[in-house]
C-alpha cells in the first residue's frame, strides 16, 4: 500500500511538472494499464517509466515498448539504486531506455531531457 503510494505520488509530482512546462500528459500507475495506454494512444512520442512497479517488472515493459514501438523515446528511472549504483539503471539502457534517471527526480532535470528529446 505504501509503495503504491510512492509511485502515484511520483506520477502526480512529474505529471504537474510536465504539464506546467507545456506538455500533454497521460498516466498511469502500473505496467499493465500503461501498455494499453500505449496501444490506444496515437501519435504517443514518449514514455516515462519507473522500473521496479507492480504487475510486471519495468525492465521487462521497456523491452516490450521498444520491441513494438521502436520509436518511442524511453526515459527510466528508478529509486532502487541506494547502495547498488547502477543496479537497475544500467540494465535499462540494455533493454531499449533511451535515458535513465536515478530518483528522486528533479522535476527542471527532467523536463529539460523532455526537451532535449522532442527537439523543442
Amino acid at each position: 500500500r505504501q509503495r503504491q503510494m510512492c509511485i502515484r505520488d511520483s506520477c502526480e509530482l512529474i505529471y504537474a511538472g510536465l504539464r506546467a512546462a507545456g506538455y500533454r500528459c497521460i498516466v498511469s500507475t502500473d505496467s499493465t494499464s500503461s501498455l494499453a495506454l500505449v496501444e490506444s494512444t496515437p501519435n504517443l512520442v514518449m514514455v516515462i517509466t519507473d522500473i521496479v512497479m507492480p504487475k510486471k517488472e519495468g525492465l521487462e515493459l521497456i523491452q516490450e515498448f521498444r520491441s513494438r514501438f521502436p520509436a518511442l523515446k524511453i526515459i527510466a528511472m528508478s529509486g532502487a539504486n541506494q547502495g547498488a549504483e547502477n543496479l537497475y539503471l544500467e540494465p535499462a539502457a540494455k533493454f531499449g531506455a533511451d535515458l535513465s534517471l536515478a530518483k528522486p527526480i528533479k522535476i527542471m532535470e527532467l523536463i529539460e531531457h523532455v526537451r532535449v528529446f522532442l527537439g523543442d
